[in-house]
This record gives structure tokens, C-alpha cells and sequence, in this order.
């Protein structure tokens, strides 16, 4: 039934390509959930998903599908075309979706990594997210060798594409901080003004000594932000996500991916 209903989505989210999507089992390992992909005998991966603190995962919990795509249907869904291209050796978006019914809750962030030998490695390379159809963004805290390995976190679930992005680093670190504010911004309702203030400040702090030339304590002031939200542990903010309550955002785990690959990209 899960495969069925997987396929089934699938073919709505990517009617353009005239394609449809395979879905892959899960094996779960304690906080760990594993999967392979394989698709047409072309393309082939291994995800890995680690969870802070999780309740309810099994193999049932997530369904996990992915799709072979023309570079051309992410046109518009990548601010900057041009310069952020789909890899003809990896065209691959991965969807990882809670099953209906899924009784799945974690608090925090997870870390997914996705390593193919499709790809060898370059510089260029990152894992971007975003809810289905929706623009997408780096969320890459970690890039390596291994044929191809990516890490990033989340605080919910999307689509997944590695994606070449060859624009300016100055540029990504830019766009980081301004994505940064905005969901301290949009979030600004859901968190305690104490808190607020904090992170608010912290955010500011890290802004300032960038633009001056100091990425180390750009870091320096982006670890405490991030540590200010550990600690709180949910005490000022969501920081849970439910799959059964859809509605409700893991504001504290949003917060940390964004801050995460905002860390990676000014230790380039």
C-alpha cells in the first residue's frame, strides 16, 4: 500500500517530467534510518538519516522515493539558474515524506547524508532542500570525498537534489544570512521575546564581524546562537517535529539548518 501510494505522489510532484518515481525501503537502526537507491541501473545511493532524539521510527514511518529528471524542470526552483545547474551524472530528487499515519517525532534536527559513486568529487557540489515545488536552498554542512558524500540537517522533510553551484562564496554566505533573518523574522510570533532578543543579537553579532573581515567570529557568535537553541531544548520556541500535526513547525531545528551550512560556508 505505502509503495503504491508513494508512486502515486510522486506522479503528481513530477507530471512534467513524464516520469514516474521508485520508492525504496528504510531499515531502521536504533536512531538511524538507511536506505538504497537505485534507479533505471544508471543512478545509485546510499542515505543515510540520523536523528538527535527520535520516537516512533520504523521502516514504515517515512516513505523515501526518487526520481530520475531534465536539468530544465528545477529552472524554477533555483534562484539563480545560470550559476546553480542539476549534474547530468546525478539528474536524481529525493523525496522523503512522513507515511500516512506515521506516529514519527523527533526534537531538534536530523543529519542526512547522501553518498553516490555517480558523482566524483568537486568543489562545486551541494545538497539543497525545500518543501516540494518550492524554491530550493543549500543546506550543506559538510562536502567530501568518498566518490561523492554530502551532509546536511533539517528540522522537517523535502526533496533532496545535489546540485553544482558555482556562484560567488561572498554571494552564498549573503544569501545564507538574509535567509537566516528572514526566518528569525517569520518565526519572530512563535518565539519567547527573550529568546528572540538573544538570537536576534547573536545573528546581528555574526553579520557584523563578517562584513568586517572576521569569519571566525562570524562562527564564533553563530555557535552560540545555535547553542542558545540547544540548551532552551523547546522551552521558548517549537522545536519538535510531528508527523501527525503537519501544521506545527520545528522552529528551533529550522533555526540550526540554517545556521549549520551558514557555518560551512564561511569556513570555505
Amino acid at each position: 500500500m505505502l509503495h503504491r501510494l508513494g508512486i502515486f505522489v510522486f506522479l503528481i510532484l513530477f507530471a512534467a517530467t513524464l516520469v514516474s518515481a521508485d520508492v525504496f525501503p528504510i531499515q531502521v537502526k536504533g536512531n538511524e534510518a538507511d536506505a538504497q537507491i537505485a534507479i533505471g541501473g544508471l543512478y545509485q545511493a546510499t542515505l543515510e538519516i540520523v536523528f538527535e532524539n527520535v520516537t516512533g521510527l520504523d521502516a514504515n514511518s517515512l516513505i523515501l522515493s526518487a526520481v530520475q529528471i531534465n536539468p530544465t524542470d528545477l529552472l524554477n526552483r533555483l534562484t539563480d539558474p545560470a550559476l546553480i545547474t542539476l549534474p547530468g551524472q546525478f539528474p536524481v530528487v529525493i523525496n522523503i515524506s512522513p507515511a500516512p499515519g506515521s506516529s514519527l517525532k523527533f526534537t531538534g534536527v536530523y543529519t542526512i547524508e547522501i553518498h553516490t559513486s555517480n558523482l566524483a568529487f568537486d568543489p562545486s557540489y551541494r545538497l539543497f532542500t525545500s518543501p516540494t515545488g518550492d524554491t530550493l536552498e543549500d543546506i550543506t554542512n559538510f562536502s567530501g570525498v568518498g566518490s561523492y558524500r554530502v551532509h546536511g540537517t533539517g528540522g522537517g522533510f523535502s526533496d533532496f537534489v545535489i546540485v553544482s553551484d558555482v556562484r560567488n562564496t561572498d554571494t552564498v554566505i549573503q544569501n545564507k544570512f538574509t535567509n537566516l533573518k528572514n526566518s528569525l523574522n517569520i518565526n519572530a510570533p512563535f518565539i519567547a521575546p527573550a529568546m528572540l532578543q538573544n538570537l536576534q543579537a547573536k545573528n546581528n553579532a555574526a553579520l557584523q564581524a563578517y562584513q568586517s573581515g572576521s569569519k571566525n567570529d562570524a562562527v564564533t557568535n553563530l555557535d552560540a546562537m545555535n547553542n542558545l537553541i540547544v540548551v532552551d531544548n523547546g522551552a521558548s520556541m517549537p522545536y519538535t517535529y510531528n508527523a501527525s500535526d503537519s501544521g506545527k513547525k520545528n522552529v528551533g531545528g529550522e533555526l540550526r539548518k540554517l545556521i549549520a551550512t551558514l557555518e560551512f560556508s564561511l569556513r570555505l
